[in-house]
């Protein structure tokens, strides 16, 4: 019991999420009970049955019920507190999120979409093997799952009519101008070394931030937060969210310490210029770590505030990480450290939020 090959080229749109290879996604166009209210009564049994042969099975009306718990709901809308999740959609609603970035979509029958990194038709291009489910009763639907289980998906091509969608490629390659050649060492590593850092971090706040289909489903389910919460620091130096239920940001003296000097200058600072800063940082340091071995703090200053190392650019990753453990980075970026190639790093937050309860 078999369908004849067929094999076609079609377009993605450029997708609102980085995909995930082995990650296999249910689509439709236009909603099928029989098929939905199978997978509804089978979705445990299809999912573990794909991860034997090392899939994640992707069903996004039950991903979505997934995904609206109390803790993502405050990550994502601090200022809501932890009981007003998500409205519910219709299940069609999240299927025609994927299908939107689609071309030619209004065609497309219920199936599954398999992401594969230099697809068999295209070798310059990533994208994903579309599976069409026979719905007009002709092939049992358990037998269709059972088939793509059992020969791996990317096999079922040998008998199933399989599309491959190529994604769209529109990113620009932007070339340095002579502003930004003319950078310190610093500054040029500001966003590679916040990188290589965001991976570490990443692990330590995956179970709030997810990655992929996830994450797009998380934006597209939570409305964004729109208000910003006050920024209070304590006379005993805490960093205080209070608009978003008083949550404390914490992070080490020497990261603070940066995240003070930066706030106390709203116009920013030329990473080049940071040995000009390195008194002022000096006393905040040393009124934050209570340290009496001067020549350590100096030592620890001097490396940050020289544009050659790349100290303050960890200082910068640790104070993005603070923020991220507890709020969305749509949301943290107003808080923590960020700035173009070429011009001063500053935290953006209007500084009429900021109320300090201490003096340097």
């Amino acid at each position: 019991m078999h369908m004849p090959p067929a094999e076609h080229l079609h377009i993605l749109n450029s997708l609102p999420f980085k995909p995930i290879e082995h990650e296999i996604l249910y689509v439709e166009a236009h909603h099928d009970e029989a098929l939905n209210t199978y997978i509804r009564q089978h979705y445990t049994h299809i999912a573990r049955r794909f991860e034997k042969q090392g899939y994640r099975f992707v069903y996004l009306p039950i991903l979505a019920e997934q995904l609206q718990t109390p803790e993502l709901c405050h990550y994502h809308r601090p200022s809501k507190g932890c009981i007003d999740h998500a409205l519910p959609e219709e299940e069609e609603m999240y299927h025609r999120y994927i299908l939107q970035h689609v071309v030619e979509q209004q065609d497309l029958k219920p199936g599954l979409l398999s992401y594969k990194c230099g697809c068999l038709y295209n070798n310059d291009r990533n994208g994903f093997f579309y599976f069409p489910l026979d719905i007009s009763g002709t092939l049992p639907i358990d037998w269709q799952f059972q088939n793509a289980i059992d020969y791996k998906i990317e096999w079922c091509r040998l008998f199933w009519p399989v599309v491959y969608y190529s994604i769209a490629n529109d990113r620009d390659q932007k070339l340095p101008n002579e502003e930004e050649q003319d950078e310190s060492e610093a500054a040029r590593n500001f966003s590679r070394e916040s990188i290589r850092l965001m991976e570490e971090i990443r692990v330590k706040v995956d179970a709030l931030r997810k990655h992929g289909i996830q994450e797009a489903l998380i934006r597209h389910l939570f409305e964004p937060e729109t208000k910003l919460s006050r920024l209070r620091i304590t006379c005993d130096y805490r960093i205080l969210l209070t608009d978003y239920q008083n949550t404390e940001i914490k992070m080490g003296a020497l990261p603070k310490a940066v995240f003070f000097l930066f706030l106390r200058h709203p116009e920013g600072i030329i990473f080049k210029n940071l040995p000009d800063y390195q008194t002022e940082l000096n006393k905040i340091y040393q009124e934050l770590s209570g340290r009496f071995n001067l020549f350590k703090l100096k030592d620890s200053v001097k490396k940050v505030t020289d544009p050659t190392q790349n100290s303050i650019n960890e200082k910068c990753a640790r104070i993005r990480e603070a923020f991220l453990q507890h709020i969305d980075e749509s949301i943290a970026r107003n808080y923590f450290v960020t700035g173009e190639r070429g011009l001063a790093k500053k935290i953006i937050l209007p500084r009429d939020l900021v109320e300090w309860e201490c003096d340097f």
